[in-house]
């Protein structure tokens, strides 16, 4: 079965999520193909090579370019492809505009890997994309989503019948991110980190729906009576600069480390003593689940995706959004009870390998794949 994999950006949630289908589907039975383009992510090329996956670039995702949208159109139309796979709004938008002009279409399938349209301030635009989406999905066969939340908001918005609607939670390769074997003190050192602090992490985009204005605001209250945490930031994107900015005026700049985009997220992990996620919404999010399979305890916002995956108080904690206040002390809590820090990293550990592995993931994917063809 010819299977071709869309996404709209090498960086992210969902690069990683083809990723780990690339890694874990029956290669005997799909022969996979993915369209990304090479935007310095934490997917790459090399990567999905390295399994034998053909990868093909086009720019059409970013700023719209009529050649560079037909021949997307006509590239899947060449490839006799049986089912393309759309993941995320900007590649479903663009992609199976061009999939629908195809004489002989292939089954299309969305997955929505958080519903970030419901989010835009701008509501002539918010408007036109979820009319856009409605029109859409009457030619899409099956549209997945990463997280019952996201269920419910296409079903309660009208866009989409409730029976072409299903949810498969994202999965990881747990093995990954275990019994990881380095010297700490010089990975830390690698990352300009002293050997004795007490390190704080967080993994994402540089993007205002990450909210990292309400991590550093909480960063700032723990250094009164912390003062040899460190807090890291891995990633990028369009606020680096201006949260760089905030950083140096509240005079955290040596206390905080932005290091990009980074390609060794186990080993980062293995070295983060508490992992947070402070976002104003989310899909189902992989760096969550990697940090809990790292059985790192975990501080997360309390929104959509996250209180998904997070028991609170018992895989770990959340607190509500845009509270800086709350967020510093659930770090403290931690801080002060190493019992029942570690507790909780261990228990996410649990939760993760019981629900949220790779293999459970892609077989419901590959049976997904198989109902569409029939």
């Amino acid at each position: 079965m010819r299977i071709l994999e869309i996404v709209a950006s090498s960086q992210g949630g969902a690069a990683e999520h083809i990723f780990c289908i690339a890694k874990g589907i029956d290669r005997s039975k799909f022969d996979l193909t993915v369209v990304m383009p090479e935007d310095n992510g934490n997917v790459n090329f090399t990567d999905l090579r390295r399994l034998k996956i053909r990868v093909v670039s086009f720019n059409v995702f970013s700023r719209f370019s009529l050649k560079e949208f037909l021949n997307l159109r006509d590239f899947i139309s060449r490839g006799n492809f049986d089912i393309v796979h759309f993941h995320g709004t900007r590649a479903a938008l663009f992609g199976r505009l061009a999939a629908i002009l195809i004489w002989q279409r292939p089954k299309i399938l969305y997955t929505i890997h958080g519903f970030h349209v419901v989010h835009y301030r701008n509501l002539l635009k918010k408007l036109f994309l979820l009319l856009l989406e409605r029109i859409l999905n009457l030619f899409t066969d099956v549209i997945v989503c990463v997280s019952h939340s996201d269920r419910e908001s296409v079903i309660k918005m009208g866009l989409a019948r409730n029976d072409n609607v299903k949810i498969i939670w994202n999965g990881i390769d747990i093995e990954r991110f275990r019994n990881i074997s380095l010297d700490k003190n010089v990975k830390k050192n690698e990352l300009r980190i002293p050997p004795n602090a007490f390190l704080l992490t967080m993994i994402g985009r540089l993007h205002p729906q990450k909210d990292y204005f309400t991590l550093i605001s909480a960063f700032k209250l723990l250094q009164r009576e912390l003062s040899n945490f460190y807090l890291l930031i891995v990633g990028d994107g369009p606020m680096r600069e201006e949260l760089k900015s905030y950083a140096k005026n509240l005079g955290l700049n040596d206390k905080i480390v932005f290091v990009g985009t980074r390609r060794d997220i186990p080993e980062i992990l293995s070295i983060t003593d508490i992992f947070i996620l402070s976002t104003l919404w989310e899909g189902l999010p992989i760096v969550l689940l990697e940090a809990m399979a790292a059985d790192k305890p975990v501080i997360a916002s309390d929104v959509c995706g996250n209180r998904e995956i997070v028991v609170d108080g018992e895989t770990g904690i959340l607190v509500s959004p845009r509270d800086p206040e709350m967020l510093a002390q659930a770090v403290t809590r931690l801080v002060k009870d190493r019992k029942m820090s570690k507790k909780m990293g261990q228990k996410g550990l649990i939760r993760v390998k019981n629900n949220f592995t790779l293999e459970e993931m892609v077989q419901k994917i590959e049976n997904l794949y198989y109902e569409l063809t029939r």
